[in-house]
């Protein structure tokens, strides 16, 4: 019998807190609420990856950073102080503010990425932005700042970190996430 607590265990799922987080976050988020509690069991705590006090301290960073609550805007110094937070648990953490609607600022940011790891295995195009206004009320300009963030920048973020890829050989996966 393993021990309890030794290594990470067969019953792990990757990624299930993450998940039950981010579900928490997002409902707490639509009720107004401003606490999320989660109880991890202690015996739990150093085999399962999501159960880990490192994990959990990033999570509330991430958490601020991302909720209407919370987060001041978002802006250079919003994320400098979560990218700060986030390096007192893993020294390489970094942030950038990057217009994924423009062509140049999307291949300059992955270029940097690459230079730095010499890889990305993982691309998630989650960028977009919503003017509510009744549908009559809506101008050409702001539609098309909206199909750009949410459809160009997307294409443009998926397509720098595929053609690095395909020049590196690396195997990857490149996921798009979008709202209507």
């Amino acid at each position: 019998d393993e021990e309890i607590g030794c290594g990470i265990p067969p019953t792990y799922v990757p990624a299930r807190n993450t998940v039950f987080l981010a579900h928490a976050t997002a409902l707490a988020e639509a009720l107004d609420c401003r606490d999320i509690f989660l109880g991890a069991n202690v015996l739990d705590s150093s085999g399962y990856p999501d159960c880990r006090p490192e994990f959990l301290a990033a999570f509330y960073v991430l958490d601020n950073l991302c909720t209407r609550a919370v987060s001041g805007g978002h802006d250079g110094a919003a994320l400098g102080q979560a990218v700060d937070h986030l390096r007192a648990i893993q020294p390489d953490a970094t942030g950038a503010l990057v217009d994924v609607r423009d062509q140049r600022s999307v291949v300059q940011w992955v270029t940097q990425i690459v230079e730095r790891w010499s890889r990305v295995d993982v691309a998630i195009a989650n960028a977009g932005i919503i003017r509510p206004r009744p549908f009559l009320e809506i101008a050409e300009e702001q539609w098309d700042e909206v199909v750009d963030t949410h459809l160009k920048g997307t294409f443009l973020v998926l397509q720098a970190v595929a053609r690095t890829m395909v020049e590196r050989h690396t195997p990857g996966s490149l996921i798009a996430v979008t709202a209507p």
